[in-house]
């Protein structure tokens, strides 16, 4: 069961309330400790998982002796430069200066076993906490780290209404759940009749972002970046990138009857730390386009199109 009085360890050992959106991660019972818990980041052979929820499918793993675990930085991100969702984590960390308190590492291979003990899905970005606590998923992950640090600038990267706040969240998940699995139809291999299904639905959700967002406001929430606008952009990189070079879209049509969507595009590349993850992206997928083991350049090259 999961309990609602959950609580960490202070470094002192006292226990402290957890940040209000962690406490659906906290297993049960809230007196053991994490590293308690995860003793198998120390290196012990005889660990065997208690009161967690993952217990029987981690039980028989090997300790993951070559995974970073540093209790002098705040804690390790598991991501890559080319992921999106991995960008999001990126970009909140170099808006609240941290990027200098976190280290940022490939994973050892997305489905291995090594790595599934630290994200149950096998899927980047993950974040390792030095007490042991694992935090996957981009979203959950960035939420944290503005509510951890919120008196340090967290706060400017939310909504400052609850309704822009509520838009904000839908534009986020409308991304994350329904969107970003047509984004396969980018770089991988389908028959055209899915391919083309999936750029429909990728127009069918730019024309619902487009519907959302506020006529009298350049961003999702006012006139600086917050969360959902970093939880977007780095996709539309991927967009501008990818659709015109590989698969005849026109250079703007991502935002071809638009309107409010290419000002938000505009108003987000005036955005410094935006320039640089937008930089990052495209490096990487340069990469994937080139000759002769990239990616892209290898689909396309099976599509008789390179």
């Amino acid at each position: 069961k999961i309990k609602k009085n959950i609580h960490f360890p202070s470094q002192n050992g006292d226990a402290v309330p957890p940040p209000s959106c962690m406490a659906f991660l906290i297993p049960s019972p809230p007196s053991r400790r994490w590293h308690e818990r995860l003793d198998f980041f120390h290196g012990r052979k005889n660990w065997q998982p208690k009161h967690c929820n993952f217990s029987q499918q981690f039980a028989n793993r090997a300790p993951p002796s070559n995974l970073v675990f540093n209790s002098k930085v705040e804690g390790t991100i598991f991501t890559t430069p080319t992921s999106n969702f991995g960008s999001r984590v990126r970009h909140v960390l170099l808006a609240l200066a941290l990027e200098d308190k976190f280290i940022q590492k490939r994973p050892p291979g997305f489905k291995t076993p090594e790595f599934k003990v630290i994200s149950p899905f096998g899927k980047i970005p993950a974040l390792l906490l030095p007490d042991g606590l694992v935090i996957p998923e981009s979203d959950v992950i960035c939420r944290y780290l503005i509510e951890r640090h919120w008196s340090q600038g967290g706060s400017d990267l939310w909504p400052s209404s609850a309704e822009t706040a509520a838009v904000g969240n839908f534009l986020i998940r409308t991304h994350d759940i329904y969107m970003h699995p047509n984004q396969k139809a980018l770089y991988g291999t389908m028959d055209e009749a899915e391919r083309q299904k999936c750029f429909d639905g990728i127009r069918a959700n730019l024309d619902i972002i487009e519907a959302y967002l506020d006529p009298d406001s350049p961003l999702v929430a006012g006139d600086s970046l917050t969360l959902p606008d970093i939880s977007l952009y780095p996709t539309f990189v991927y967009y501008q990138y990818i659709l015109p070079r590989c698969w005849g879209w026109a250079a703007e049509e991502v935002f071809e009857g638009r309107p409010k969507l290419q000002r938000w595009w505009r108003r987000v590349l005036e955005d410094p730390i935006a320039q640089r993850i937008k930089a990052d992206i495209e490096s990487g997928l340069e990469r994937w386009a080139s000759p002769p083991d990239g990616r892209i350049y290898k689909l396309m090259a099976s599509l008789g199109r390179a």
